[in-house]
């Protein structure tokens, strides 16, 4: 695990890499999950949502949980409070005064389901992969029995397979945050991205030279196949 702190800045940096070094053949996983202490007791949770305003429940064990990648639901012991389809992926929670608070934002929360958070009242649980009831994570191979026609790939098993998440932290006191706790996680969950244009990796030569840029103009069918792939790509990978 790999934190980034900045000096004056009340937030923390997560990068939790889970590698898989067990016996896979005998253990399968209910959960992989990082706890996160805080003394803020059973306050206010918040909770974002892509349907509209920000879910505020009383309970402290308030949870959301995506269980496939088009479904989330936030609920509070066996209550359902809301439901959607793709959460943003952060939680909140509030001390009784509304005076400190900690926030936790998982990137990419929906699309790697799946995810739960829990948002306790003495501690924050980053469940990175949850299985329901009796659901358990395997990575034994799918058959004991070897396949020579097979290229090794297909019938070797997850041993040595490693997934990195990343998690944000971030504190503050002294205010009820409000709307700027789901404008925090926004920042946290979207960073900035700078894009330069490709005519300029052309120019400097940075790859070595013969990067050209997209001209339909001059290429209108090679433009286009590779328009639909990527277009194709951004809807399946």
């Amino acid at each position: 695990m790999r934190l980034f702190c900045s000096a004056g800045q009340p937030s923390v940096r997560i990068l939790h890499t889970f590698v898989v070094a067990h016996d896979v053949d005998q253990v399968r996983i209910k959960e992989i999950a990082l706890r996160i202490p805080h003394s803020l007791g059973d306050g206010v949770r918040r909770f974002g949502t892509d349907s509209g305003p920000v879910v505020e429940t009383q309970r402290p064990d308030a949870r959301l949980a995506h269980r496939d990648p088009s479904h989330w639901t936030i609920s509070a012991g066996t209550e359902a409070v809301a439901t959607g389809a793709h959460s943003p992926g952060w939680g909140a929670a509030l001390s009784p005064d509304r005076r400190r608070g900690l926030l936790v934002a998982v990137r990419n929360f929906w699309e790697e389901a799946p995810k739960a958070l829990t948002m306790g009242g003495r501690e924050a649980r980053v469940s990175l992969w949850h299985g329901d009831n009796d659901e358990r994570l395997s990575f034994r191979r799918y058959s004991p029995v070897l396949q020579r026609e097979e290229y090794e790939g297909i019938y070797s098993d997850g041993l040595g397979v490693a997934k990195t998440t990343e998690i944000h932290l971030s504190f503050w006191s002294g205010e009820d945050g409000g709307d700027s706790v789901a404008a925090a996680a926004d920042a946290l969950l979207k960073p900035l991205h700078v894009r330069v244009p490709p005519a300029w990796y052309d120019r400097c030569e940075v790859a070595g030279g013969g990067l050209a840029p997209a001209d339909a103009a001059s290429h209108p069918r090679e433009e286009q196949m590779m328009a639909e792939l990527l277009a194709w790509m951004e809807r399946h990978v």
